[in-house]
């Protein structure tokens, strides 16, 4: 049985490893701005999360079709992939497995992933998972959001950003104005 301390510092890097998935996937497809910040809840009671997060990317207008809901669900996915957990999308079906947010970054009501999202997920696990070629980059943002709390893109990118690969598991269908 852990303690209360083991557990605020689980929930503390599952909420680091999340919005690391959601910069780390931004990087990749290319944005050069955004942040993401991690701090306590002080609204918890003992069913909510002891850590919260929160990621903005103003560029996410201008990914295409494909891209928007993959970097909607890299937060999800990454956490499963940090868990060793099952990231096949019939398992979504649950409106919290996702913020608000990240379900209308996807571009679907809450618990109802779409063909696409399906799609989106089942492209994120090889990037995210620990053998995949994000899977490293993603731990070090992890690790800097554990430690600052904040990360931005501009910041990551100033100091030689993180080793992304930019070799593509999708097929992109072009840019959206």
């Amino acid at each position: 049985m852990l303690n209360e301390r083991q557990i605020d510092a689980m929930d503390r890097r599952l909420a680091a490893i999340h919005e690391a998935g959601h910069v780390i996937v931004a990087m990749h497809f290319g944005l050069l701005s955004g942040y993401a910040w991690i701090t306590p809840n002080e609204a918890r009671s003992d069913e909510i999360r002891f850590w919260i997060g929160s990621a903005r990317f103003p560029g996410a207008i201008c990914l295409n079709e494909m891209e928007r809901p993959m970097l909607a669900c890299a937060g999800a996915v990454a956490e499963a992939c940090w868990k060793r957990g099952c990231v096949d999308s019939i398992y979504w079906g649950e409106p919290d497995f996702m913020s608000p947010p990240d379900w209308r970054l996807a571009g679907c009501q809450p618990g109802e992933p779409d063909p696409l999202c399906e799609r989106a997920i089942q492209h994120l696990e090889p990037l995210l998972s620990e053998d995949g070629i994000l899977w490293s980059s993603l731990l070090r943002v992890a690790r800097r959001l554990i430690v600052k709390r904040w990360v931005s893109i501009e910041a990551l990118w100033k100091a030689g950003g993180v080793p992304l690969s930019t070799e593509a598991y999708y097929e992109p269908r072009g840019r959206s104005v």
